[in-house]
């Protein structure tokens, strides 16, 4: 059907503002205390349990000991930045860095470890079970199908996020092959 193993990305930050930054294995909760001083944004951290707002307002105190104590370390957690350029893809790498996707709502960036996506994927059962079962290897979680819309829902962080999309365009783009198999494979079982 039209519009089938289409993955859109969510919305992405379109902050233009040039920076340069400089990190070397820092905590990425601490580089995300110094860029909402230096963007002037309020950043929603919902990585850790709940949500915690980094408010650029107490970014001064950025590497003090206070601040340290409360941040564990996590060895996807540490960064190493060298970079100059406009800040929307700073997070675009910091995305590719950690995983974790960054949404902008007005001068607010929200951080997010996984996105809940949705997809649309014709109801043949072989296809569907193929389909669920890669998305499942290529690091989607809590996937379900819903016969009546004909979306399959998961959710993946942005690395997987980028293995999926990738995954379903090829999907899209041998559509025609695919269909066609489909159809061979109910034939033979008919």
């Amino acid at each position: 059907p039209k519009g089938a193993f289409i993955l859109e990305e969510p919305n992405k930050p379109t902050v233009k503002k040039e920076i340069e930054v400089s990190f070397h294995k820092q905590n990425i909760h601490l580089v995300l205390h110094a860029l909402a001083s230096v963007l002037g944004f309020n950043i929603i951290n919902t990585t850790d349990m709940g949500q915690t707002r980094i408010d650029s307002l107490n970014a001064a105190s950025v590497g003090s000991d206070t601040n340290r104590r409360y941040i564990v370390e996590q060895p996807h957690n540490v960064v190493n930045i060298n970079y100059k350029g406009r800040a929307d893809k700073l997070l675009r790498h910091l995305s590719n860095l950690t995983g974790y996707f960054f949404a902008q709502d007005g001068n607010t960036i929200v951080v997010k470890p996984n996105e809940t996506f949705s997809v649309l994927v014709p109801q043949y059962e072989e296809l569907l079970n193929q389909i669920e079962s890669t998305v499942y290897l290529l690091g989607g979680q809590e996937i379900s199908y819903d016969k009546l819309s004909s979306h399959l829902s998961f959710k993946c962080n942005y690395k997987n996020f980028k293995k999926i999309k990738k995954y379903l365009t090829h999907l899209r783009d041998n559509a025609n092959l695919v269909s066609l198999r489909v159809v061979l494979l109910n034939l033979q079982y008919s």
